[in-house]
């Protein structure tokens, strides 16, 4: 503005609109009126800008950022907090090193309030560096490193923030501060996979002064942990203890802590393979998070949580618009690192659907947002989801790969029904490829990790395919794939069709063909039912068109079948 450029020319205002009007006049300014009909001045152009910079002086820059940073420092006294950041910026590029901290502290704390992590984060890099000695001798060190630990792993750099985390131990805090450091530093922890040390920090988080708010936060994470590992009457209790909370502290508190035990209710339920429970759990979430102003991650992840319910109950459509709504918010925030949860999910639901190159690229970008963002969960989901592809493109040896990977991680975070999952597929591929040997040692390994009962039908179909259809005279593998069946017929879609599938072949094998059209017509009204709720016609087609049919698609279709061994033709069977 005109008085800002009569402040730091320190001239007259009359010689400097006399100067204002000859470069108006030459075409290198231009005068505009901003929302505040204030009158502003710019270059035409950046490279006269850019010009103009490289003919000054190193001298002559400092003391024109000294004299802004000065006007607009005057401007923050008289309690103007949006030349906060301008006086920071300024104060950056001189040698005052004392006012760059205290304004870019400022800065960061009100970016905290305002934009949120990456802002903040940019403000306390600007501090850390206007620091001369060891920044844990600093007088802000405290504040300044877990702060950024705390920012650096909501942006998904948790290695680097787990650094920031560990140089704050040890210096001078209150027990209070000491509590939040603890808290922090197991969520990174946690979220990493490593829940022995996590929990090691939440027991000595517990037992010192917390805030409603941390103290709910910290009996969520032990309760996830704790359902996580199988022990649901533990973990219940520790959302009772959490939900006595509510009405402890303010308003808004409480409408946190009821969000996000609904939360963890839904994620118990969906252990439980009660997924129309967690389905209500969820949508509770959303209803109670839709009352708060922002928060825009927790909103998505609440999306994300309704889109995998709907998904593993078949319906897809529902799935695909709730994590698209998820996916708006996230880049509304520009929080882009934040994308590998959905696009996991992404390429398991067009996997599903048939489109196995829409899911390949999905995976493909979640590998490479994976390598900065080090979130467990949503790296099992894409290993899982490529293992699959690597299946369809007959790269056996890679499937295994991906599925040991995910067996290790899913191992360290405590997710023993995936863990079980992993190791059921790998000995599957094991049946595939003949290593009957490998195959029995993965059997093994699930029965060892069989106490809730929730992979029962996986195993009983894993210990069918080590029955060669030779060997069967006792109709063994017929029995073990039926009750399989039943077993799968309430739990998740994806495995109720894949057993439906094997169960079929195997009754088409032993030439009980009644029996296999029953099945068909059973299984095929289910999907009917399923494809009637999805309303993208190219989505409905890869959902009919599901690898479920192949196995029956002589006698579906009406067609004599080539191969001599096979079951007779459908004609047969009417």
């Amino acid at each position: 503005s005109f008085n800002i450029l009569a402040k730091i020319s320190g001239k007259d205002h009359l010689e400097v609109a006399r100067a204002l009007n000859q470069a108006l006049d030459k075409g290198l300014l231009k005068e505009e009126t901003d929302s505040h009909k204030q009158v502003r001045y710019s270059f035409t152009n950046d490279l006269i800008r850019e010009y103009i910079l490289a003919d000054l002086t190193h001298a002559m820059c400092n003391l024109l950022h000294e004299r802004l940073a000065d006007y607009f420092a005057s401007k923050v006294e008289e309690g103007d907090e949006s030349a906060i950041a301008k006086a920071a910026h300024n104060y950056s590029n001189t040698s005052d090193l004392e006012a760059t901290r205290h304004y870019s502290l400022l800065a960061s704390r009100r970016a905290r309030k305002r934009t949120g992590d990456i802002e903040e984060i940019k403000w306390l890099e600007v501090y850390m560096k206007a620091v001369t000695v060891d920044i844990r001798k600093d007088e802000n060190a405290f504040e300044v490193l877990t702060r950024m630990g705390r920012e650096l792993a909501v942006i998904g750099e948790l290695d680097r923030g787990y650094d920031f985390l560990e140089k704050a131990q040890g210096l001078e805090a209150d027990d209070s501060e000491k509590a939040t450091l603890h808290s922090l530093l197991a969520n990174n922890l946690f979220v990493r996979g490593f829940l022995k040390e996590a929990e090691e920090h939440w027991r000595k988080a517990i037992e010192l002064p917390l805030s409603i708010t941390d103290r709910s936060r910290i009996l969520n994470k032990m309760a996830l942990k704790t359902f996580r590992e199988g022990k649901f009457p533990e973990g219940e209790e520790i959302i009772s203890k959490m939900e006595e909370l509510i009405g402890k502290g303010t308003e808004s508190e409480s409408e946190s802590i009821k969000m996000h035990a609904s939360v963890i209710k839904g994620i118990a339920a969906t252990l439980k393979r009660d997924l129309d429970t967690a389905c209500e759990f969820f949508q509770q979430a959303v209803n109670i998070q839709e009352g708060f102003e922002g928060e825009y991650i927790r909103r998505s992840q609440n999306l994300n949580n309704l889109a995998c319910n709907y998904c593993e109950r078949g319906y897809f459509d529902k799935a695909l618009l709730y994590l698209r709504k998820s996916e708006n918010l996230i880049r509304e925030l520009g929080a882009n690192y934040k994308l590998l949860t959905l696009y996991g999910n992404y390429a398991f639901i067009y996997y599903q659907l048939g489109q196995f190159d829409k899911s390949s690229e999905y995976v493909e970008k979640s590998i490479k947002l994976s390598e900065v963002a080090a979130e467990v969960d949503s790296i099992i989901s894409v290993l899982f989801t490529k293992s699959d592809l690597a299946v369809e493109n007959g790269d056996l040896d890679e499937a295994i790969e991906d599925l040991e990977q995910m067996v290790e991680i899913s191992k360290r975070a405590g997710h023993k029904d995936l863990e079980t999952d992993a190791i059921t597929k790998i000995g599957l591929i094991y049946c595939m490829q003949g290593n009957t040997e490998k195959a029995l040692e993965m059997h093994d390994k699930v029965e060892e990790l069989q106490e809730d009962g929730n992979h029962v039908s996986e195993l009983l179909m894993l210990k069918a395919e080590f029955i060669r259809p030779e060997d069967d005279t006792e109709g063994r593998r017929l029995s073990l794939l039926q009750e399989a069946w039943v077993r799968s017929r309430e739990g998740e879609f994806a495995v109720n069709a894949r057993m439906c599938t094997t169960l079929m072949q195997e009754l088409i094998r032993v030439n009980r063909l009644e029996a296999a059209e029953l099945l068909r017509r059973e299984f095929a009204q289910r999907i009917m039912e399923g494809a009637k709720k999805v309303k993208d016609k190219k989505i409905r087609m890869g959902f009919l068109q599901q690898p479920l049919f192949d196995p029956f698609a002589d006698l579906f279709w009406g067609r004599p079948s080539t191969d001599e061994t096979s079951a007779p033709p459908v004609q047969t069977v009417r």
